[in-house]
């Protein structure tokens, strides 16, 4: 039997699969992918000033995604600009790949030592292998 893949989505992420329903709906079946998102993470969506956008894109991200917390021995201290950056980092570490839209992240998490994967080609190499979606 083939491993599940655990994977931490950036915010980003759950902004793409809410303007992209057929991948969304793709990723609520698939049983080899396992989706996680940090405590940080759902911050930052209850954050968004629209209220009905942030409720659509939390309920989303509730649907798809575990929430995983960091290890508070794992999140440094970091300049403020990368605070969230550094805890989706740790927070990252018990996943198999951190996928993201925001580069700065990923360069962060490679520098990490933790696998990296940029949304389209997790899209193309992961979700939809073969695919000409």
């Amino acid at each position: 039997m083939k491993r599940t893949l655990r994977v931490m989505l950036d915010t980003n992420c759950i902004d793409a699969l809410a303007a992209d329903p057929e991948t969304a709906a793709e990723l609520q079946n698939r049983r080899d992918l396992r989706l996680y998102l940090s405590q940080i993470q759902l911050q930052e969506l209850q954050a968004i000033p629209d209220p009905a956008r942030a409720a659509a894109l939390l309920q989303l991200a509730q649907l798809l995604c575990v929430q995983i917390r960091a290890n508070p021995d794992d999140t440094p201290n970091s300049p403020e600009k990368h605070q969230h950056d550094t805890h989706i980092i740790a927070a990252a570490r018990s996943c198999d790949l951190i996928v993201s839209q925001d580069f700065g992240l990923l360069e962060a998490a490679s520098r990490a030592g933790l696998q990296v994967q940029e949304w389209q080609a997790f899209l193309k190499r992961k979700v939809w292998p073969g695919s000409q979606k």
